[in-house]
């Protein structure tokens, strides 16, 4: 699956699950010490419900992994997996949803954008406030605020507002950590026909005007790559 492949089942109204599991999950599945480059803190509930999650979209025929770059952490990855002794996940690219250095040479993200924007089904962002302009991004007034950090702490009470919005088929997208695996895969089981994307850190550039991930474009070269379906009081 690549990016239009995940545009064209939003066309299409099909379900589709697409998560990221990067150097951060892996070091809390690990039990490292410390926090992600968000100051994101590693604990053992949140550890353990990535463990479970990961079971949880092994078995889904509808969900898929980024692979993350660099072989070292896939083969960690790859370890838990072998460990845990579960159906190999479908990996896919890491950055399918990412506005990294390559979201230039073609019009992909655009067209998943504009297509989720267009579409019918109810859209949920799971978010911190400095993403709230990501409901114009993606057309929709419904956007669950999370902490910028260690939400996890509280996780059912978060868990509770996202069950509250659900509805047959809506699409949940998440830019809130690495709780956001273990939330979706809690809110598949409430509502198993939802759709979930885990777009993570792509849009921050465009949403908050600030460089989150060291990008070597600028704010005007993402934002005129947009422009054209974003709201004139943008």
């Amino acid at each position: 699956m690549d990016t239009i492949e995940l545009t064209n089942r939003i066309k299409n109204n099909e379900q589709i699950i697409f998560l990221k599991y990067g150097d951060g999950e892996l070091e809390a599945i690990y039990g490292s010490s410390g926090a992600n480059c968000d100051n994101d803190p590693y604990t053992k509930e949140l550890g353990q419900g990535l463990v479970n999650s990961l079971v949880l979209y092994s078995f889904h025929p509808n969900a898929y992994i980024g692979k993350w770059h660099g072989e070292y952490g896939f083969q960690r990855l790859q370890h838990v997996i072998n460990t845990l002794q579960i159906p190999q996940p479908k990996f896919v690219d890491y950055h399918i949803v990412y506005n990294d250095e390559k979201v230039f040479d073609n019009q992909n993200l655009f067209h998943f954008v504009k297509t989720v924007q267009e579409s019918s089904q109810k859209k949920i962002i799971v978010s911190n406030s400095n993403n709230i302009r990501l409901k114009k991004v993606f057309n929709t007034e419904n956007f669950i605020e999370v902490p910028p950090r260690n939400w996890f702490v509280d996780f059912n009470q978060y868990l509770e507002k996202c069950k509250s919005e659900l509805t047959d088929n809506c699409i949940l997208l998440t830019a809130a950590g690495m709780g956001s695996k273990v939330l979706i895969a809690e809110l598949l089981k409430t509502n198993p026909t939802i759709s979930a994307i885990d777009i993570g850190s792509s849009f921050d550039f465009l949403c908050q005007e600030k460089n989150t991930r060291d990008r070597t474009y600028t704010y005007n070269d993402i934002y005129n790559y947009y422009k054209d379906i974003l709201p004139k009081d943008w």
